[in-house]
């Protein structure tokens, strides 16, 4: 998929969901929970993910204009993202024998492993 397409659902995710959040979110100083889930359900956990190991592969600069959708809807939950996405790039890098071989690990399912949001 292209960047152009998966930014434009990403758009829509922070247009409905991150929008409608961030007035508490800035108010009550909490983690951004539902815009965050919101973006895993719909794949973005694995967004700088290689897509040989199930992402999207948009890499650091597809990343960079995701936060800064993100960003104009909520600074907290671009920035909670692109944290995240970060930490994802690492152990996708720097992935243990155990990692890969965790069962999926050329897959999505990968991907969404280790991007879990709590």
């Amino acid at each position: 998929m292209s960047l152009e397409t998966t930014l434009d659902q990403l758009r829509q995710i922070a247009e409905s969901v991150v929008r409608a959040e961030a007035p508490i979110i800035d108010k009550e100083a909490k983690w951004p929970q539902n815009s965050i889930k919101a973006l895993q359900q719909e794949g973005f956990g694995g967004f700088v993910v290689p897509q040989e190991n199930g992402g999207h592969g948009q890499g650091l600069y597809g990343l960079a204009r995701a936060c800064e959708i993100l960003g104009e809807e909520s600074g907290s939950a671009g920035l909670c993202f692109g944290m995240h996405c970060v930490g994802t790039a690492m152990i996708v890098a720097k992935a243990t024998e155990h990692q890969k071989e965790f069962p999926g690990a050329n897959s999505s399912r990968r991907a969404s492993y280790h991007t879990r949001f709590k």
